[in-house]
Formats: C-alpha cells, sequence, structure tokens
C-alpha cells in the first residue's frame, strides 16, 4: 500500500517489500492507519513490536478515528503512459497538484499568513522540480514516498493531516487522499458537517483540475 504502511507489513511479517503501486490498492482506511501508527509521519517505527502495540491502540469506535478521505480519477491511456514513462512518477503528480489553477489561492492565503506568522521557512515557497524525503514544500512535508505514491504531512498553528498523492497505471487512476488529525465525533453538527462538504468540494476540485494539468502535460 503507502510505502510506509508496506513497511510496517514487511517489519511484522519479515517480507520483501515491493515499491511499486499495488492495482487497486489505495483505500483511505489504509491511509488513515498509515496516519494514526506513524503519529501523522512524525515517527519513525522501527519494530514490530511498536507497531502491534500502536495498533492495538486504534480506537474501534469510528467516532474516535481522525476524518479520512480519498478520491480518485481516471486519466487517458496518452495520460498514463505519460505519467508511468516518468523516472519518479511522483515527481509530477506533486508538481501537477501544487501548480494547479484551483491550488493558487490556497497558496496566495498561505503566504499571506506566513508574512503574519511564520509557519514555513521562506526557502519552502518555490515549487521543487523533485519530492524527496522530507522535502518541503509551503507547510507540507514529504513523509512517505514511493515511485507512484507520496504523502505530505502539515502542522499548520496546531492543525495537522496528511495529504496523499498516488497513481495506479494498472486501472488508470489518479489519487488524493487526506487524513486530517480532527475525530469524527468533533465534526458532526450542521456547521462542521457543512465545513465538510465544502473540503469535499475543493479537494475534488483540486484532483480534477490536477488531471487536467497532467493531461495537458500528456500532450506535449
Amino acid at each position: 500500500m503507502f510505502a510506509q504502511y508496506r513497511l510496517l507489513h514487511q517489519i511484522r511479517k519479515n517480507t520483501t517489500i515491493n515499491l511499486s503501486t499495488l492495482s487497486g490498492g489505495y483505500h483511505s482506511d489504509n491511509l488513515r492507519e498509515w496516519a494514526i501508527l506513524t503519529n501523522f509521519g512524525n515517527d519513525s517505527i522501527t519494530t514490530g513490536q511498536e507497531i502491534r502495540r500502536r495498533r492495538r491502540q486504534i480506537p474501534e469506535d469510528e467516532n474516535k478515528l481522525p476524518y479520512v478521505d480519498l478520491f480518485s480519477k481516471k486519466v487517458s491511456n496518452e495520460c498514463s503512459k505519460y505519467i508511468s514513462n516518468q523516472h519518479t512518477p511522483t515527481d509530477v503528480l506533486g508538481r501537477a497538484f501544487f501548480g494547479c489553477i484551483s491550488f493558487r489561492a490556497e497558496k496566495m492565503l498561505l503566504n499571506t499568513m506566513n508574512t503574519l506568522s511564520s509557519i514555513y521557512p521562506t526557502n519552502a515557497t518555490t515549487l521543487p522540480s523533485e519530492f524527496n524525503m522530507r522535502d518541503q514544500y509551503l507547510h507540507w512535508k514529504v513523509t512517505s514516498l514511493a515511485p507512484s505514491e507520496i504523502i505530505l504531512s502539515y502542522n499548520i498553528l496546531r492543525f495537522r493531516g496528511a495529504t496523499m498523492l498516488a497513481f495506479d497505471p494498472t486501472l488508470r487512476k489518479v489519487y488524493h487522499g487526506n487524513c486530517i488529525d480532527i475525530t469524527n465525533g468533533r465534526i458532526k453538527g450542521h456547521i462542521p458537517e457543512l465545513a465538510v462538504q465544502m473540503h469535499v468540494k475543493y479537494v475534488e476540485l483540486l484532483l480534477n483540475d490536477m488531471v487536467d494539468e497532467l493531461e495537458e502535460q500528456a500532450k506535449y
């Protein structure tokens, strides 16, 4: 599944990791488990015992679990070949996501906030040509990386979460997921649910614009 998620299972089962994307292997529950087990990418787990301990502590009550979503969109054959032929597909995924039209307003807002209260270093404002482990763009930091999947964690003014981008060449699908450190129980009620609905609309817009950007790149 996700790079670190597979690493956890390798440690537990002592098997060999396949870092390539697994067909149909992207699910919101796996993104949420990755976030919980790694403390939203802040912790490095090296022992199976620690993995099992943390897994036992995962609440069974859905209301106590963090919010998660995951959306996908199919790309054309031409675009699929374009992404697959990249030396590192996650680089084009990251650039298309953070460089798409619908993200510009969020970037402007974040830059304004950063001017008022420093939330990320000034050298993190340039969109990188490559995304490597621990690289940072705005307040997103790469915390899990495989050839066709990337997870970036963020912590802004005590609000933290993880953003996932991935590509499945077999299904020809691009994925965009989010796990936010706020429990499902806290987002119940008219106003919180309305905020979630707005978030979902924005996420879908980002995914659509990201795919449009990739489709445009594939033409050249």
